[in-house]
């Protein structure tokens, strides 16, 4: 899986930044042309008395859900009564959920003269499926035998298809229960002898064993398997007034999945956490829900370990995640196993880790989890990355960053290991991440106490002290720092206010005490922490010879010798 990558956030003043709906509202096809042309014609097939079917499948948020709303539309402008339903989680174990949502209501309201081709025998055994068909019926056998319900449902589709065709369209059948799933299945192996249109849509990596062989083995049926969008496609869902090179940033973090791309674009108006992941930001509530509905249905000690997973973050190994979740490791496995036949987590190829199947996932599963024990799973991870990295040479630095992200949200004022630790951390990952090396430093600067505004003690790592005569103020420093990488992110207001900071704070540079660097730091501070430069300004004149170096005072590199 990609990561998400950095963001480019447009100048506060931008008629951009202030639009709050960045979505352009289009068609639900778009890039489904072939799609919906398959759709037309197999609803073509009811004309001539025949009976159709449909299998949509794809991955979660791929739009499986909007191209059956388009056969329900398309089979109503041919004047096909279609019935819509849908498995609920408030159902529980309701038997054969789906079908029931669909046809209960309108048997409910059919006559029943309508309903005269149906023994009573059929009717006894449709009786304990439907409830509107259980007032008046006869007492239902107490055991029905599967292939008597299919059978039943099956000339029930008949007789409502007597006098027009009909279609039944269920949603969601990788949430079906083993009733509606066995209906389905007997419905694909043998079809109505009407005009009846079954069309459904799932989840292959969700749906049951029986479900996906009876779609396999189906003869006749129209099978749309649902792939990522093409990007000349993606971008006609994105407001065109956003630069480009935004909307190219959207599509590459959405992976071409357009429920994907609309979490993402919703939160812009957010400001740019929605795009990048410096922070472990919220989702749109609608995005929040549907993740939070997958999650209700794992068992608690499925839904401790997802949590677990979402403190951690990608990539996953099962041993770390017990000890976070303070499981037995046996105890994890099933655990495991459970959340990735949900399709939360998925196995990396080749490797025994595994990952959130998109970063949105893990973002929506974490802000669900109660506060106080993230708290307490981002110590935990904390102390475990202590442990792995101590006294292995040469790790250090990658620790640091391992650790930066769960030290964060546990360090207290006046923590100058936790200082030490993200300023190393963000020197390492700030030209790949300059937003994350950024707000690492904004969390170092505000663990950092005021009697150490201009120096930080000897005896902290060398990765963020140089040597003494060329030691960075402790606070001059790290806002030079946070300068830099504001700028690299493309935040130019916050890095003036970073420089402008580190001004006020700077020595003379003519006392014996001044580190060399900081005669030529004035003089950069004054140049770049000027509020009225246009954004424009900053990212050509950034890489300008002589004034990028100026900056990098105290970073060293990790074998000790100054970069």
């Amino acid at each position: 899986m990609s990561a998400l990558p950095r963001w480019y956030p447009a100048p506060g003043n931008t008629a951009a930044a202030a639009a709050p709906d960045r979505c352009r509202p289009t068609g639900p096809l778009i890039g489904r042309e072939a799609q919906h042309r398959e759709i037309e014609a197999a609803v073509s097939r009811l004309s001539k008395g025949r009976p159709a079917l449909i299998e949509i499948s794809g991955d979660p948020a791929m739009g499986k859900t909007a191209l059956l709303a388009e056969v329900t539309r398309v089979a109503r402008v041919a004047g096909i009564a279609a019935f819509t339903g849908r498995p609920h989680p408030a159902d529980g174990d309701l038997a054969f959920g789906a079908i029931v949502d669909a046809l209960d209501g309108p048997l409910s309201a059919t006559r029943s003269g309508r309903l005269e081709g149906l023994t009573a025998v059929h009717l006894d055994v449709l009786a304990a499926v439907f409830p509107s068909l259980a007032a008046g019926a006869g007492a239902p056998p107490e055991a029905t035998a599967p292939h008597r319900t299919g059978h039943a449902v099956r000339v029930l589709l008949e007789v409502l298809a007597s006098s027009r065709p009909i279609a039944l369209v269920l949603d969601d059948l990788h949430h079906a229960d083993a009733g509606t799933v066995d209906v389905v299945s007997r419905l694909m192996a043998t079809p109505p002898r009407a005009p009846v249109l079954l069309a459904f849509a799932h989840r292959p990596r969700q749906a049951s064993p029986r479900l996906r062989a009876a779609a396999d083995t189906a003869r006749e049926v129209t099978r749309l398997r649902l792939q990522p969008l093409a990007e000349s496609d993606a971008l006609t869902l994105v407001d065109e007034d956003l630069p480009a090179e935004w909307r190219r940033d959207l599509y590459r973090a959405s992976e071409g999945n357009p429920g994907y791309l609309g979490a993402l674009t919703d939160l812009l108006h957010g400001g740019p956490p929605g795009i990048d992941e410096a922070d472990i930001a919220p989702v749109p509530p609608w995005f929040a829900s549907l993740v939070t509905t997958e999650v209700a249905r794992l068992s608690a000690t499925g839904r401790l370990v997802v949590a677990a997973c979402s403190v951690l973050g990608d990539p996953l190994t099962v041993p770390l995640v017990a000890a976070v979740a303070e499981l037995d490791e046996q105890d994890a496995y099933p655990a495991i196993d459970e959340i990735a036949s949900h399709d939360l987590i998925r196995l990396v190829a080749g490797t025994g880790r595994f990952e959130f199947r998109h970063s949105l996932v893990r973002r929506a599963v974490y802000h669900d989890v109660s506060p106080g024990w993230r708290l307490g799973a981002h110590a935990r991870v904390a102390r475990l990355l202590t442990g792995r990295t101590s006294g292995v040479a040469g790790s250090a630095v990658e620790g640091a960053v391992e650790r930066a992200p769960h030290v964060t949200r546990i360090a207290t004022s006046r923590d100058l290991g936790a200082v030490a630790l993200l300023a190393a951390a963000a020197d390492d990952i700030e030209t790949a991440c300059p937003r994350r090396a950024a707000q690492w430093r904004r969390a170092a600067l505000d663990m950092l106490p005021g009697d150490l505004a201009s120096d930080l003690p000897g005896d902290l790592p060398g990765d963020l002290l140089g040597d003494d005569d060329e030691r960075a103020g402790g606070r001059v420093g790290l806002l030079l720092a946070l300068g830099r990488a504001c700028a690299s992110a493309g935040q130019p207001e916050q890095a003036s206010d970073a420089l402008a900071e580190a001004l006020r704070l700077l020595p003379p540079a003519s006392t014996a005490c001044a580190p060399r660097w900081s005669r030529s730091a004035p003089t950069f501070c004054t140049t770049w922490a000027d509020p009225a430069r246009p954004a424009s300004w900053w990212a050509p004149n950034w890489r300008t010879p002589g004034m990028r170096p100026i900056a990098r005072p105290c970073r060293t590199s990790r074998r000790g010798s100054k970069r």
